[in-house]
C-alpha cells in the first residue's frame, strides 16, 4: 500500500473511528461534575448529558435509518 502524508495522523484516526470520545473527561477527577449538562464548563465544550442515566441512549447518527444489506 503507497505511503499517505496521514498514515501517522492518530488525532485524525480517532476523529474517523469514535463518534466522541467527551465520555473520557469522566475519568479526570478534576472535571469532578463535567457530565451535568447545566454546568458552564459542560455547556462551554458543548458536551451534553454525560450522567449515567443517558449512557445508553444512542447518538443522533445511531438512530438514523441504515442499510447494512451491502456488508458482506
Amino acid at each position: 500500500m503507497p505511503s499517505h502524508r496521514n498514515d501517522y495522523d492518530w488525532g485524525g484516526c480517532a476523529d474517523m473511528l469514535l463518534e466522541d470520545t467527551d465520555v473520557l473527561l469522566l475519568f479526570d477527577t478534576e472535571l469532578e461534575s463535567i457530565a451535568d449538562p447545566q454546568l458552564p464548563a459542560n455547556q462551554d465544550l458543548g458536551i451534553g448529558d454525560l450522567r449515567p442515566a443517558t449512557w445508553f441512549t444512542p447518538f443522533h447518527s445511531a438512530t438514523r435509518n441504515r442499510d447494512y444489506s451491502a456488508a458482506n
